[in-house]
């Protein structure tokens, strides 16, 4: 039927207008076949700097979205169960869940990503209507923060200046509320910001750094999603930003300044129609969603630091 549907939708836009003579992706973007690559990336992957076999035990598992280590101890998010699920690594099993105490009136919904304090103990966690503080002794959430209201929230890594502060989330600021559902397809993100500052003193918003992409090619809800990540520099902090099917990532400066952007497309590149199966299950942490499946999870944690790849993030 979903075949049927888009052969009639191609049939009709040939009768009525024509075939167009480009694709958006390609209005949006170079022919890959004149990239002219640095360094080839040859299949190699970004260091790791740990990693631990994590074991459910009596506890539910579900789909793990993002996750913090503090010292000997492990926090993932789990969009499937909308709770933190805390880890002992020494003896690698979950001890409890944080976030969805019975004291709680509003529990944690749609969640999408994560970070931690440490030394404050406390976690920052990203769900639907904004930013929720807990206590990682007493699993209390102790704080809320709204969601600006254009924002759209992405699955990914959450950064925490702790000296000022303040949080960045992940996720696509339009100029103004659903505007993508009118824009052309080739300038989706016309006008568009990746990311926002959460002050955690007053709970000002702003948005953070321009979109690197012009538009979107796949035409679908992926479309709306973005991966941030603050990289520390010998004198000032920058940042790096993608969109989840884009092929550009952005390299900004302190100001927010769009400095270079780099094409991460290969040539070697095969995309199937069916997704590759793997007989080792992992958080899988920086540019895609993090996905631990259950009975028995891998956490790694990987550097910032890579070999002939670039996996930014670490978690």
């Amino acid at each position: 039927m979903t075949r049927l549907i888009a052969i009639g939708t191609a049939v009709i836009a040939f009768v009525i207008g024509g075939w167009p003579p480009i694709s958006a992706s390609r209005l949006s973007r170079p022919d890959k076949n004149r990239l002219a690559f640095h360094r080839h990336h040859g299949g190699a992957h970004a260091y790791w700097d740990a990693e631990w076999t994590i074991s459910p035990g009596a506890n539910r598992i579900g789909v793990i979205v993002s996750a913090a280590v503090c010292d000997d101890e492990a926090f993932l998010l789990d969009r499937q169960l909308a709770v933190v699920h805390r880890v002992d690594l020494r003896r690698g099993v979950i001890v409890e869940d944080l976030g969805a105490t019975p004291a709680d009136a509003v529990a944690l919904r749609e969640v999408t990503s994560m970070t931690a304090d440490c030394n404050a103990r406390l976690l920052y966690v990203v769900d639907r209507s904004g930013v929720s503080t807990l206590e990682i002794d007493s699993g209390r959430i102790t704080a809320r923060f709204a969601r600006p209201a254009p924002f759209v929230n992405s699955i990914g890594s959450t950064a925490l200046d702790a000296r000022a502060q303040a949080l960045y989330v992940p996720g696509l600021w339009p100029t103004a509320t659903s505007d993508w559902l009118v824009k052309p397809v080739d300038r989706m993100y016309e006008g568009d910001r990746l990311g926002y500052r959460l002050d955690l003193q007053t709970g000002k918003t702003a948005p953070l750094v321009p979109a690197v992409e012009r538009g979107c090619w796949s035409l679908g809800p992926n479309c709306l999603f973005a991966s941030l990540d603050m990289v520390n520099g010998p004198i000032d902090r920058g940042w790096i930003a993608a969109h989840a099917v884009g092929m550009l990532v952005g390299v900004y400066d302190a100001t927010m300044r769009l400095v270079r952007t780099i094409d991460v497309r290969s040539p070697m590149a095969a995309f199937a129609s069916r997704p590759a199966r793997s007989t080792t299950t992992g958080v899988v942490s920086g540019w895609s969603r993090s996905v631990v499946t259950p009975p028995t999870a891998a956490l790694a944690v990987t550097s910032a630091k890579s070999g002939a790849g670039v996996n930014p993030g670490s978690h």
